[in-house]
């Protein structure tokens, strides 16, 4: 399961860097919007499968529904590798090849249903964080191996026996269809599907039906966890895919130069977030889940504040009047880059560290608490909409940033980012005494009973 998380998050993340200038070289006329609903919908598609597939997984077991999941993955890579060959319309394509891509992110969603159903409490947590430290691992490392195809260049290295052209766009997708088969055929020959009692979660033996109120209650908790990894993954879609053209159009660098730069950046930020979740399970048992994620959330929102340009010079803009930003500056019909400042290049990176360290820690304890909170009931169908609401995320990220980004600026962008995120954070206040887990909850609730009923045995 590790794997299969991990190298699903590889092939969304490795691609990302290079979706941009990809798109460019196969279709002229492409912008910065085309750009978002590209990569959104890949998101979309999941919101779709994912529910479907932890249900599958729920009624059927996890192995059948692995298998078609990575079989859809295998397809859309090697679809995304011969996206030069059609003479029109190679955009709709690419769209075609994220979508197959999104439907395959399916199998996080079983994944996680896998977990929960084969963990007991007291291991849940440890398989959690590592569950989400592949996935987060592989979201940060993805274009870290971007980095080692950008010799390649854009000129096209022919295998004419298959049709193939490689370069530094195509390579990665050709490595991610490859990983896809190898763990295609782990799942087929060595995965086995396991199943523990429920009993080590609910000493009583059964899960206790809640009342009204409790299930309100605990209704408005699960609502706002889905919210919150929602607006996680709605800052990690939309960080990743303003991270070229803010590199080319803020900082001034080249086409090459920014995707070399941004794989370089996210390895170390790879590092960094790694870390990051490495610590989770010290803070975690030290601090309490609840204050982890608070701080991880202030961390993110800080981060995203600092990428907000407020330097003292104006924007670099290209030789060329005509829009060609193959050599960097902001482009000449972007009204917003006259009167934008432009970016201290130290708070750049600054803001990239707390973005990974903010990321890595929120998201990783956040499901950790959601699956502690839903205790030993059957998950599958709340994992595929928590997987459903994070590709709603992913999915709102690059439509609203790409947009927000053309039309008003990479000040309205990052400042708007920033207020949502740190709404997301106040609705905290208000829940914090409720985001606990079940077994917590339950012995709050035993007790209680006991207390009533000896008030009543002295009355």
């Amino acid at each position: 399961m590790y794997f299969t998380i991990f190298f699903e998050a590889v092939g969304y993340s490795m691609v990302i860097p290079s979706i941009w200038p990809y798109l460019q070289v196969i279709y002229h006329e492409a912008t910065t919007s085309m750009l978002g609903w590209i990569i959104a919908s890949n998101s979309l598609a999941t919101l779709i499968v994912a529910p479907i597939c932890g249900v599958w997984a729920n009624k059927y077991g996890s192995k059948v529904p692995l298998t078609v999941t990575l079989f859809l993955g295998i397809v859309a890579s090697v679809t995304y590798a011969y996206l030069y060959l059609p003479k029109h319309n190679n955009h709709i394509y690419m769209l075609v090849s994220r979508v197959i891509q999104g439907a395959s992110a399916g199998c996080i969603a079983i994944t996680r249903t896998f977990v929960s159903a084969a963990t007991t409490l007291e291991e849940r947590t440890d398989a959690t964080v590592h569950l989400m430290a592949s996935q987060t691992m592989g979201f940060l490392l993805g274009p870290v191996l971007q980095t080692a195809f950008v010799p390649l260049g854009e000129e096209w290295i022919r295998w004419d026996a298959i049709k193939l052209r490689i370069n530094m766009y195509t390579m990665p997708s050709i490595l991610i269809a490859l990983m896809a088969l190898v763990n295609f055929l782990l799942i087929i020959y060595v995965f086995q599907d396991i199943h523990i009692a429920d009993d080590p979660d609910d000493p009583d033996g059964e899960y206790e039906e809640e009342t009204t109120e409790e299930y309100r209650s605990e209704l408005v908790t699960c609502f706002y966890i889905n919210l919150a990894y929602c607006g996680i993954m709605v800052t990690f879609s939309f960080t990743e895919t303003l991270a070229s053209p803010y590199a080319m159009h803020i900082l001034g660098w080249s086409r090459s130069l920014a995707v070399r730069n941004i794989s370089l950046i996210m390895a170390l930020l790879a590092i960094l977030g790694i870390g990051s979740v490495l610590l989770l399970k010290v803070l975690s048992s030290k601090l309490g889940d609840r204050i982890v994620f608070v701080v991880g959330m202030l961390i993110l929102s800080s981060g995203v504040c600092f990428f907000i340009p407020f330097g003292r010079h104006h924007l670099k803009r290209p030789a060329n009047i005509t829009f060609d930003d193959e050599g960097g500056g902001c482009p000449w019909h972007y009204d917003w880059c006259s009167n934008t400042p432009n970016m201290v290049l130290p708070f750049f990176y600054l803001a990239m560290c707390m973005f990974a360290i903010g990321y890595s820690t929120s998201q990783v304890i956040l499901y950790t608490m959601y699956s502690k909170i839903l205790g030993p009931r059957p998950q599958g169908l709340y994992m595929g909409f928590f997987t459903g609401v994070g590709s709603v995320g992913k999915t709102i990220g690059p439509l609203f940033g790409t947009e927000v980004y053309v039309q008003h600026g990479v000040r309205w962008a990052f400042g708007s980012l920033s207020i949502f995120i740190t709404s997301i954070l106040i609705l905290c206040v208000p829940l914090y005494s409720r985001l606990l887990p079940y077994h917590v909850r339950k012995k709050k609730k035993s007790k209680c009973t006991e207390e009533l009923k000896l008030i009543n045995k002295i009355k």
